[in-house]
């Protein structure tokens, strides 16, 4: 064990176990410092997970984004080109010409934050919030002290973290300088919940709850200064009372920024969008699977050679291998393209959230022979006992920014659909949004919309 910033040049094979604190770097630093890491001392593998695998701890997270997206030994990525006879579609796409992310307006974001927690934390509806009723709506914990946790038990491989048994792990007082690192990193994820800028989070963050310096704000702008003290949600906490009320309180934070930024829509400065005809690309690159040769190919697919080892898991879904499978078998569809997830080759949408905009790439656009296209998208299912199995916490905001464009696209026979499964049904809808997909004033059978 050793400490060393690894820099162009760093070579050590039998290194296993990294642990990443340095924050950013570039693409091509993060794809080095990998591989790096993934070196075999004898250059070979030795079919043991334990010895075949390396270690990556970070709280990095585009780091770990890029990770996941990089490293997956069971895939590689293959160049398909289209069919011969392949349909031609010219559909009106838009995108976004840069980015929503300081589009937010502050105040704003102080507003539509402050609104959540009296609509859900104020117990006695008098407009204001005490640390009590936090404590006894949500659980929130006020102390200076951090609280930690370990996980307990013997995990070989990442997929075994999930079965461990997570246990208080003590606590100690929070220092500002010493625990900086822990502070930011649960300010950037409460800013990602919100999808906006780090700087227009924080400052909302601290408008909301941290002490305010009355000194400083009054000789900034007596405006400022009133607007903080107007929209004050707990005004008792100090400092470093109000960085361990993060850090402690990191999870239901998260939990509540997400589903404001889901639910809430605000005015913002929006950037840029750009529209463009988009026809489907002569050639495109799907992941295979490396172990597993294909079966067969699927007749229904507008590339060459698009075979079953590309409907597997994680590649796929389970919704959206059902959805190929389905259509390879149902007569009344002659074409199936499935989209890219990013990219200006790419179909896409824009789709708004409380705070900003994103491009939507829908999965699938599928050709009926009754001169029908269809753009699907898909979503998670349903267990029988009820519970959702859909992730996408943004699948409304979606659904909704679909259903205005094929409404206003101005294509003929052009209609949509989310398609979600339960047992072995495909279920889709195209008039509104639930989760529940027992509701059947929503969610019906796919074969009644596509015949």
């Amino acid at each position: 064990m050793f400490k060393q910033a690894i820099a162009t040049g760093w070579d050590c094979p039998r290194a296993k176990i990294l642990v990443k604190l340095r924050e950013g770097g570039t693409e091509i630093f993060n794809i080095q410092t990998i591989g790096r890491i993934r070196r075999m001392p004898e250059r070979k593998h030795y079919d043991d997970d334990l010895l075949d695998r390396c270690y990556v701890y970070t709280l990095d997270n585009e780091f770990q984004e890029g990770l996941t997206d990089s490293v997956s030994d069971s895939f590689y990525s293959y160049l398909h080109k289209i069919i011969d006879n392949a349909p031609y579609i010219d559909l009106p796409k838009e995108f976004l010409d840069g980015s929503d992310r300081y589009a937010a307006n502050p105040r704003a974001v102080v507003e539509v934050v402050r609104k959540k927690f009296l609509d859900e934390c104020d117990l006695n509806h008098d407009g204001i919030l005490t640390r009590q009723e936090l404590k006894d709506s949500k659980g929130f914990v006020f102390d200076t002290k951090l609280k930690t946790t370990a996980l307990e038990g013997v995990a070989r491989t990442t997929k075994d973290i999930k079965d461990l048994n997570r246990i208080f792990a003590g606590e100690h007082q929070i220092n500002i300088h010493d625990d900086g690192f822990i502070i930011r990193d649960a300010k950037r994820r409460i800013a990602s919940a919100l999808q906006i800028d780090e700087s227009i989070s924080s400052n909302a963050l601290r408008i909301l709850f941290d002490i305010q310096d009355k000194q400083f704000d009054l000789l900034d702008s007596s405006e400022d200064f009133k607007f903080e003290s107007d929209n004050k949600l707990i005004g008792d906490m100090s400092h470093r009372e109000y960085c361990a009320f993060l850090v402690n309180n990191k999870e239901l934070l998260i939990q509540m920024f997400t589903e404001i930024n889901a639910k809430d829509i605000v005015d913002i400065e929006e950037a840029p969008t750009t529209s463009a005809s988009w026809h489907i690309p002569f050639e495109q690159y799907f992941k295979q699977h490396k172990k597993t040769a294909p079966n067969h190919f699927l007749k229904k697919s507008l590339f060459k050679q698009y075979g079953d080892n590309i409907l597997v898991k994680p590649n796929r879904s389970a919704g959206e291998i059902a959805f190929e499978n389905w259509c390879e078998k149902t007569d009344a569809v002659s074409w199936v393209y499935r989209n890219g997830d990013k990219g200006a080759e790419f179909f896409s949408i824009i789709y708004r959230m409380a705070l900003r905009r994103a491009n939507f790439y829908p999965d699938y656009i599928t050709f009926l022979k009754n001169g029908e296209v269809w753009i699907i998208e898909i979503k998670g299912g349903q267990k029988a006992d009820g519970t959702t199995e859909n992730i996408d916490i943004y699948a409304e905001n979606k659904f909704n920014a679909l259903k205005d464009y094929v409404s206003k696209a101005n294509v003929s026979n052009l209609k949509f659909g989310f398609v979600r499964y339960m047992g072995s049904q495909l279920y889709l809808s195209n008039t509104k949004w639930s989760e529940d997909l027992n509701d059947r004033s929503t969610w019906l059978p796919i074969e009644v919309f596509i015949r």
